[in-house]
């Protein structure tokens, strides 16, 4: 099973999470998913910095989506939310089965 994990904190802030001793978004979802099926594959995709999928890379390839929780709203009008906004859509769209936590459920 592959999972693609939406990480919608922008990475500097879950580098200073990581450092106060806490879990990044990453880190926490892969941890939680592999302890329930050993053979999960996450790749994590850090949209609020803006990453898209790596070329030969797409949603197909993946069995389920996991939407990270943010500090920023999806009702803000920045780049970086309308991107990761358009993408929830399209995994929502393909009928992808998905997990939103917090950011991920508005």
């Amino acid at each position: 099973m592959h999972i693609l994990v939406l990480n919608c904190a922008h990475v500097a802030a879950q580098d200073d999470v990581a450092l106060a001793g806490g879990q990044t978004n990453d880190t926490l979802f892969r941890s939680a998913l592999t302890r329930h099926a050993a053979d999960v594959r996450t790749f994590t995709l850090n949209t609020a910095d803006r990453e898209r999928l790596p070329q030969g890379l797409g949603l197909a390839d993946f069995d389920g989506a996991v939407i990270s929780g943010s500090p920023m709203s999806v009702y803000e009008d920045r780049p970086e939310v309308l991107d990761q906004v358009a993408l929830a859509k399209d995994i929502f769209d393909r009928g992808m089965p998905t997990f939103g936590s917090c950011y991920g459920l508005q």
